[in-house]
């Protein structure tokens, strides 16, 4: 090893603080996960008046404002933390969380207040996406795509 390749190493392996500017980014964030699992966890037969859309059944509402919680418990940790070291392992089950709720989204964009109306194109790609996953034959399902 090169003495550069030693100093550019101890450089990075120095280098565990928490930036300024995640700490804003996760105080944005925060309140809006708070209010997701407020109104997940004690309203969950009422998530179509005060959600996104409804979802059911309640003990679903209930699950994802776990994720919800959780996610916002380890945004706070961060926010008052100083070293990422601490807590850079806890964004691996976060985003996990956030890519399964933007899948679930995607995936039924068409249940949603406005039926998909907003974004045709998208909403018509994700159901045949849907039909091409859930159907046994994809040259069915892609036959029954282009004719809508």
């Amino acid at each position: 090893m090169t003495n550069n390749t030693k100093r550019a190493s101890s450089d990075l392996a120095r280098d565990d603080r928490i930036l300024p500017t995640t700490k804003v980014a996760l105080i944005i964030v925060v309140p809006f996960l708070a209010l997701a699992f407020l109104i997940l966890y004690f309203f969950p037969e009422r998530t179509g008046d005060r959600f996104a859309w409804a979802i059911k059944p309640a003990m679903t509402a209930l699950f994802i404002s776990a994720g919800y919680l959780g996610g916002g418990y380890q945004f706070v940790r961060l926010i008052f933390g100083r070293k990422w070291h601490r807590y850079g392992m806890a964004f691996p089950p976060v985003m996990t969380f956030t890519v399964a709720m933007l899948a679930a989204t995607l995936l039924h964009w068409d249940r949603g207040p406005t039926g998909g109306q907003i974004q045709s194109r998208p909403s018509r790609a994700i159901r045949c996406c849907r039909e091409v996953r859930i159907s046994p034959s994809a040259r069915s399902a892609s036959s029954r795509c282009s004719r809508r």
